[in-house]
């Protein structure tokens, strides 16, 4: 593992709180993970260290993966918007206020954008879409793998009522999201936007598509794990965290120990203090064996 920056955690600190990133981060390339790291998990969780999955992904893409480890662990979703404890239920919410979600498509709109907006998760798990949901591709590959996704699915010209939204996600070019971004910004509304060019990033954009991501105020990640740590009584010197893309870098900045591993972007990898290869997929098992001296 090759340092990144000078600093340092120490060594009668322990590590309390593992966060980690899923795709690209711990799952391998049949979106699994590895016997190791399932052992390596398993063994910290019996030592009374907690685990914390942050993804991107909402629940009903997300459920799956505590029956994966077989550990209890907290799902952070929705890049920070939502946590669910290991019974599933709700333990924090920070979402986009109805009235930024209506401007921020009255906005893309304008600029013949088409927007794809994640429900409130109190209230489901529809996707509703400003057009023909199949001039999307995110969810036309969605479908591919889960079809019966078919069914939340909405018109957004349906709903009368919008509880405030998970998120907003736009795909296009680089220069469209660019233009959609700074507009959004001249509204005044402290929107977060993450931007994922599709060049540059490791997951969510293919085929060189570009997409901006619109979120409530001060949410990600990071902002999660901080509600969380509260939660737990943990210090943020005694996180450990483990990502790759552009929505892990506050994660990576907010741990006492941020690892970005595999093909992790260069800002990822700035935003870390140290860099492991994931060429076996047991890069979080490998550093954690450190780290706890497991043998």
């Amino acid at each position: 593992m090759t340092p990144a920056k000078a600093t340092a955690k120490p060594d009668d600190m322990p590590y309390r709180l593992i966060a980690l990133d899923v795709d690209g981060t711990l799952l391998d390339g049949q979106g699994g993970v590895t016997p190791g790291t399932k052992a390596t998990l398993q063994s910290l969780a019996g030592r009374g260290v907690h685990a914390a999955l942050a993804t991107g992904r909402r629940y009903i893409i997300a459920n799956f993966l505590p029956g994966l480890l077989e550990i209890p662990l907290y799902l952070i979703l929705s890049n920070g918007a939502v946590i669910r404890d290991h019974t599933g239920a709700i333990t924090y919410e920070s979402y986009l206020p109805s009235e930024w979600a209506w401007r921020a498509v009255e906005e893309a709109r304008r600029l013949g954008l088409h927007s794809t907006i994640y429900e409130n998760a109190a209230v489901g798990d529809r996707m509703l879409f400003d057009g023909d949901w199949r001039a999307h591709r995110g969810p036309q590959a969605a479908l591919k793998r889960r079809p019966e996704l078919a069914s939340l699915y909405v018109d957004l010209k349906t709903v009368t009522d919008l509880p405030d939204p998970i998120e907003i996600v736009h795909w296009g070019t680089d220069e469209e999201m660019q233009n959609l971004a700074e507009a959004l910004r001249a509204t005044g509304f402290a929107y977060t936007l993450v931007f994922w060019r599709g060049r540059e990033s490791s997951s969510f954009v293919r085929d060189g598509q570009s997409a901006l991501e619109i979120l409530g105020p001060n949410t990600s990640k990071a902002t999660a794990l901080t509600w969380l740590c509260k939660h737990l009584g943990i210090e943020p010197p005694q996180v450990v965290a483990f990502g790759d893309d552009v929505n892990d870098i506050e994660m990576l900045q907010f741990a006492g120990l941020g690892v970005a591993v595999g093909s992790a972007t260069q800002a990822a990898r700035d935003a870390a203090d140290a860099y492991t290869h994931n060429d076996d997929h047991e890069a979080v098992a490998r550093t954690l064996k450190r780290l706890f001296s497991i043998d």
